[in-house]
This record gives C-alpha cells, sequence and structure tokens, in this order.
C-alpha cells in the first residue's frame, strides 16, 4: 500500500513530466539548467502570465511575487473566459471569482466567490 504523501509527490512529478513533454515544442528541456527558474503553465492562455512571472524570478525576485504578478495578467484578460475578468457567469449570471495562492513556508490564502474584485489573487495573498 502506498502512503497518500508518496501518492501525491509521485502524481505531481508524474503530471510536470507530462506538462513539460506537451510542450517540448515550445521549450526544450536542453535549455533547462540547474538553479535556473522555470515557470510552467497547463493551459495556452498561460503563456502571458509566465512571461510575467519569469521577469520577476530571473531578477532574483520571489516566486510568491512572480505567482501573484502572472496570474493578475491571466485575471485581467477578457479574452479568457474560465478565469478571470472574462470569466463565463454562474447559474445567477454572476460573475465570481476564486484564487488561492500559497508562499514557500506553507503559508497559503484564498477566496471565494468574489464579485466586483479584479484581482482576487491579490486579495487572496493578503
Amino acid at each position: 500500500m502506498i502512503s497518500r504523501r508518496r501518492f501525491l509527490h509521485a502524481s505531481a512529478a508524474t503530471s510536470l513530466l507530462a506538462s513539460i513533454q506537451a510542450k517540448a515544442n515550445v521549450l526544450s528541456l536542453n535549455t533547462i539548467k540547474a538553479n535556473q527558474p522555470i515557470v510552467i503553465s497547463t493551459w495556452d492562455f498561460g503563456a502571458a502570465a509566465n512571461a510575467e512571472a519569469f521577469k520577476i524570478l530571473s531578477a532574483g525576485g520571489r516566486a510568491l511575487d512572480a505567482v501573484e504578478a502572472g496570474v493578475k495578467i491571466t485575471e485581467s484578460d477578457p479574452n479568457v473566459d474560465t478565469v478571470g475578468y472574462g470569466g463565463n457567469p454562474d447559474r445567477d449570471g454572476h460573475v465570481t471569482l476564486d484564487a488561492s495562492i500559497m508562499d514557500e513556508h506553507a503559508n497559503i490564502g484564498s477566496v471565494a466567490c468574489l464579485e466586483h474584485i479584479m484581482h482576487p489573487i491579490s486579495v487572496a495573498r493578503l
């Protein structure tokens, strides 16, 4: 029997490798060097968020700042209809937004069902 922790670690590693392999045409694994920041998204609309986050990481900034800045790009894009400003409304016709964020010390913030807030990620961070 495998522990829940080992299962989650194995699942995360497998997902990461699958994601990297799926994006191999965009990023060659040979270009990744030890101790170099890397940003990965699972959706195409994440490319702009990745670019913003990478600017912060490559300048020596904190991952927490990079995540918030990257997510804000996606949240404010009206062409993304799954999250953020352009998100599809709920059954009552309201666009309600959720966000969560965690730092390197496992401090976690999250929000749910926010309305009229452009950047829920910043509220979650607070």
